[in-house]
């Protein structure tokens, strides 16, 4: 008897740990319309990626484990369109056809283009555009922002 509920309980876990799984990988994913073009991006739970990047002014970016995040420039460049306060995005990596992230060597170290988008309207690019490509640069000392000229993890 014991044999018999054993033989029907490990193959229902097995198609259980399966499914959820399958569940969780594609949480790991998103896709974003950039110009008019769906691209895949990775939200990584890689730590070097995840937490804040700021610098010697009051702009930072917020990058969360779970693909969202937080934004806010360093200066607001026109005040009437541009409120000078921080907005909420998701975020991701761009997947290059393998399922690897999109990354280039240089000098320094890899680039990784990542797409931020903004959740509240339009916050980029002097308040005209809802989605922006950056880079995070990975470098010796830690890992910066391409678009500010001083934001470090």
């Amino acid at each position: 008897m014991n044999q018999t509920i054993f033989k029907s309980i490990v193959p229902l876990a097995i198609i259980i740990v399966l499914f959820l799984s399958a569940f969780k990988d594609a949480s790991k994913t998103r896709t974003f319309n950039v110009n008019g073009k769906d691209v895949k991006v990775l939200i990584p739970n890689d730590a070097q990626f995840i937490g804040k990047y700021k610098g010697s002014k009051s702009g930072f970016l917020v990058l969360n484990a779970d693909g969202t995040g937080e934004f806010k420039y360093d200066y607001a460049y026109n005040e009437n369109a541009c409120p000078d306060k921080s907005f909420d995005i998701e975020w991701g990596l761009i997947l290059e056809s393998d399922g690897m992230p999109l990354k280039f060597e240089r000098e320094y170290g890899y680039s990784y283009p990542v797409i931020l988008k903004s959740q509240s309207g339009n916050h980029f690019e002097g308040c005209t555009e809802k989605i922006l490509v950056d880079y995070l640069l990975v470098k010796k000392d830690g890992v910066h922002v391409s678009s500010s000229d001083d934001w470090k993890k």
